[in-house]
């Protein structure tokens, strides 16, 4: 499958050019399967299409993504709010109690 931005060669499976990191086609929101610009359901499960620009030849990134900002990439914001759901996620992690088969067998014994 050709690139519409940069013409590279990608494989038909992927989602993202491999050179210039452009979409594809439009990406099922629902099943993940990339679809053609032109459809406007996706032709696997049926889900309605959010119609993204078709990249065009030749430009740097995407449609609404700064030039400076690299396909991939996290900014420091993200990086925190990652690391503060992180913290969360092992605080609760380690406040849970874990069950013994004896525990168990006292409720249903």
């Amino acid at each position: 499958m050709k690139c519409a931005r940069c013409n590279a060669d990608n494989n038909t499976s992927r989602k993202y050019c491999t050179s210039c990191g452009a979409p594809m086609g439009v990406i099922c929101d629902r099943c993940g399967v990339v679809n053609d610009f032109e459809d406007k359901y996706c032709g696997v499960c049926g889900f309605a299409l959010i119609q993204s620009p078709k990249p065009e030849v030749g430009s740097a990134a995407p449609q609404g993504v700064p030039d400076s900002l690299d396909l991939g990439q996290y900014t420091e914001r993200d990086i925190e709010e990652l690391m503060a759901l992180r913290k969360k996620m092992k605080k609760e992690e380690d406040s849970t109690e874990s069950l013994r088969q004896d525990d168990i067998n006292k409720l249903f014994g």
